[in-house]
């Protein structure tokens, strides 16, 4: 079953503070590759730039592979 996007976001954003650190700090987008249920999705993130805390990442869109 294909899983929501709501539930592919979610793992999405448990990897982001392994990617985040690798990321460039002048980068405005972050690109997650997600396996899921077996299906493949690439997460992207923009960069939040009025994020006071937390990661600093908004998502923005999924694209399923």
């Amino acid at each position: 079953m294909k899983p929501t996007a709501d539930e592919i976001r979610k793992v999405a954003e448990l990897e982001l503070p392994k990617l985040e650190i690798k990321n460039m700090p002048n980068e405005n987008e972050l690109h997650v590759p997600i396996t899921l249920n077996g299906y493949f999705y690439l997460v992207i993130f923009r960069k939040d730039l009025q994020a006071g805390s937390g990661s600093g990442w908004q998502f923005d869109s999924i694209i399923e592979r």
